[in-house]
């Protein structure tokens, strides 16, 4: 795998005031293309860092190896009393509930539901879509959401003790993608050269990180701009360019 550069390292990493960084912009050297934007189907080293800046996950591992909630209230578990063991039609099974947190929103204004919660497993399951690592996507056997309450949703895995572990559980946006979803299922390979994480990646709606792509040229570059809708810190920087250099020499 090609190795990453970033130009202005030193500079991150240092936290005096001689290093302190513009906030204006920060530009990255990368030497390796993007492949896809689409947290489902990206799988190359220089597509994870766009998307740890642009897209979340119900939770996370911290740097301490600790378990933390990202888009979720609390992480179920049998101790806290939102998991239980069920049995149905014989086979053991655990159930976990689940609530996102409140306000959440894509980077158009449109609040984050159950609804894009369960959108986003289905697509993950769905055969023909060439997810790197489906195992995530396994430990929930189905999602049933609460109709009476939009940030509840409930999912029903196999005995396993990683059930709750879903750090790789990306949450994309039913009201955009489902539509292409459905058109381009079939045959196996069309989706993921028809998704709007291809064909409209600077569209503000299909994220809800910190930043947003708000331009993406093949060879060239990947601009990055705040999102207004971020529940979370306000980002530091106004606009983060990824350049593509090809030759690490340069």
């Amino acid at each position: 795998m090609r190795k990453i550069i970033v130009i202005a390292l030193c500079a991150l990493l240092c936290g005096t005031s001689a290093f302190a960084l513009s906030k204006d912009q920060l530009t990255v050297g990368i030497s390796q293309e993007f492949d896809y934007f689409h947290p489902h189907i990206l799988n190359m080293v220089a597509g994870r860092y766009i998307q740890a800046m642009c897209i979340r996950a119900l939770m996370t591992l911290d740097t301490k190896g600790k378990w933390q909630t990202m888009m979720i209230k609390e992480i179920p578990s049998i101790e806290n009393g939102l998991a239980e063991f069920v049995e149905e039609n014989g086979v053991k099974k655990i159930k976990a509930q689940y609530e996102l947190k409140d306000n959440l929103k894509w980077g158009d204004g449109q609040p984050i539901t159950n609804e894009d919660v369960k959108f986003s497993w289905e697509v993950g399951m769905h055969a023909n879509v060439p997810v790197p690592e489906r195992d995530i996507w396994n430990r929930i056997e189905r999602i049933e959401i609460d109709p009476a309450n939009p940030l509840k949703f409930t999912c029903y895995s196999p005995m396993r003790w990683d059930f709750n572990q879903l750090s790789r559980f990306y949450v994309i946006a039913k009201h955009l993608e489902e539509p292409v979803f459905k058109q381009h299922i079939e045959p196996a390979g069309s989706y993921e050269k028809n998704s709007l994480y291809i064909t409209d990646v600077s569209n503000p709606g299909l994220y809800q990180g910190p930043y947003r792509i708000s331009e993406a040229v093949a060879g060239s570059h990947v601009t990055l701009v705040p999102n207004e809708y971020f529940w979370g810190d306000a980002p530091y920087f106004q606009k983060i360019i990824f350049k593509i250099i090809p030759d690490t020499g340069t």
